[in-house]
């Protein structure tokens, strides 16, 4: 008796987890929320984006930035691609997500994102190295801040990175790199000029790629 009344419990409590995980995959894939893992907002970014399963290369978190937030650089034979995710209380959400095309034949594919959370902001370069002379990178840029009642500018940040191949990030075979700055952002700002420069061994440029803002993200 003891026995099949230990075998019933053990039946419900299964059903009733089945159940709860039938329900959490309804809230899911129906209604977008309740993400358990970052990653899975990560896979939401590339269904949105149509690139197809990516890996991943390295996460960025900055807390002073945003604490919730986590930034994911992925990859795979065809895409490099720059993606978000926050934690709010009804789970892990997808957010933005920028990929490069990486299917045309090119020394460098390189891309840049900007984020701005009240008062700051987050700027991150990234991409994918491809001539296999390039051993060194150098990532020149500035940004102009403007006056809340003006247009005019007020002022010019220079920024500017160094990147060695002991810096970059290698997955499946192919080489990246990943950049970011933080900046006050108690004004108005515009990025501008960005360029990503290679260099082979004897310090000669061999490609260089001006970057458009490919994406600027404000979040609440």
């Amino acid at each position: 008796m003891r026995k099949t009344k230990t075998l019933s419990r053990r039946r419900r409590t299964a059903r009733r987890v089945l159940i709860a995980l039938a329900a959490l995959f309804l809230v899911n894939h129906v209604f977008l929320i309740g993400l358990l893992f970052p990653i899975q907002a990560i896979r939401r970014n590339e269904e949105q984006a149509g690139t197809g399963r990516t890996a991943v290369v390295c996460r960025d978190w900055e807390p002073n930035f945003r604490w919730n937030f986590l930034a994911y650089l992925t990859e795979n034979e065809n895409v490099t691609m720059l993606s978000g995710t926050r934690l709010t209380y009804l789970g892990w959400m997808d957010g933005f997500g920028f990929p490069l095309d990486c299917t045309e034949e090119a020394p460098m594919h390189c891309g840049m994102w900007t984020m701005r959370v009240g008062d700051r902001m987050r700027l991150y370069v990234f991409g994918r190295i491809d001539g296999p002379d390039i051993v060194r990178l150098k990532i020149q840029g500035s940004w102009v801040t403007f006056g809340d009642d003006s247009d005019l500018p007020t002022g010019q940040t220079e920024q500017e990175w160094v990147l060695e191949e002991g810096d970059w990030l290698e997955k499946d075979g192919r080489r990246y790199f990943l950049a970011a700055a933080r900046a006050d952002a108690e004004v108005s700002w515009s990025v501008q000029d960005f360029t990503v420069i290679g260099y082979d061994k004897y310090y000669y440029e061999t490609a260089r790629v001006e970057l458009e803002q490919g994406m600027s993200s404000f979040v609440e």
